[in-house]
């Protein structure tokens, strides 16, 4: 499997997305530079291929921006995260929470 990678500037600071071969998202997460994103890639994809493509993350770039426009509430971006069970659970909890709510780190491992 390949992983396809891109740091792109958000006002909040550079982010890394990193995608599958079919464009599903993995990995989204604020990254200072190439030097640091290297070690987290090596960290999160032991023995994959890593190729640098700002094309295939294009898609997570502009939602990214728009979202940080605020023009956009919700994510159309497959998604394919990594992590253990527990780990997805809990994406999958905070993908469920409505834009613009908050929550403790206490209520949501009470959902789970």
């Amino acid at each position: 499997m390949t992983i396809y990678t891109h740091l792109f500037a958000t006002p909040f600071g550079t982010m890394l997305s990193a995608v599958d071969e079919s464009g599903a998202l993995m990995l989204l997460t604020f990254c200072p530079n190439t030097e640091a994103a290297h070690v987290q890639l090596a960290q999160e994809f032991k023995k994959t291929e890593i190729e640098w493509d700002s094309v295939r993350s294009a898609n997570v770039v502009q939602e990214m921006e728009e979202y940080f426009k605020g023009e956009r509430q919700t994510f159309s971006l497959p998604l394919n995260p990594i992590g253990t069970e527990y780990e997805k659970r809990v994406w999958e909890a905070l993908i469920n929470l409505p834009y613009g709510s908050t929550t403790t780190y206490g209520q949501l491992a009470a959902q789970l």
